[in-house]
């Protein structure tokens, strides 16, 4: 937190309950260059959700210590996870080498290795597996 310049803190999933997370908004909250962007679900009785509805520059009590938020903050709907039709159209779209996939049902697994147009496999992490 003492760089100057630009910075990107990568955060676990959260809502500004605690953690390290909550010292870093704190930090970035002053500086209206900041961003704060919360890339998961904000429970609507969480800090963080509380932040998405804070006027820019309001002074308030976040986290028990005094602050005035000219950071912005925003919400972005990110997820790893999808359904069989998203993800082939995901594999579509991106072409990648191979896709794997690391967990779900493996019925649903199996129909999008089938449907695909190209190489998907699953992987699970915690069994050993030989890569092709």
């Amino acid at each position: 937190m003492q760089r100057q310049g630009p910075v990107v803190i990568i955060a676990p999933s959260g809502m500004l309950v605690g953690g390290r997370a909550v010292e870093h908004a704190l930090h970035l909250a002053a500086d209206p260059k900041n961003l704060i962007a919360f890339s998961s679900y904000q429970d609507p009785c969480s800090p963080g959700f509380r932040l998405l509805r804070l006027p820019i520059g309001q002074r308030v009590v976040f986290c028990e210590q005094p602050v005035e938020f000219n950071a912005r903050v925003a919400e972005y709907k990110l997820s790893a996870h999808m359904n069989g039709d998203e993800l082939l159209r995901m594999i579509d779209t991106l072409k990648p080498e191979c896709t794997f996939l690391v967990h779900g049902e493996e019925r649903g697994m199996d129909s999008v290795i089938s449907q695909s147009s190209r190489r998907v496999e699953k992987l699970f992490l915690n069994e050993p597996r030989q890569l092709a």
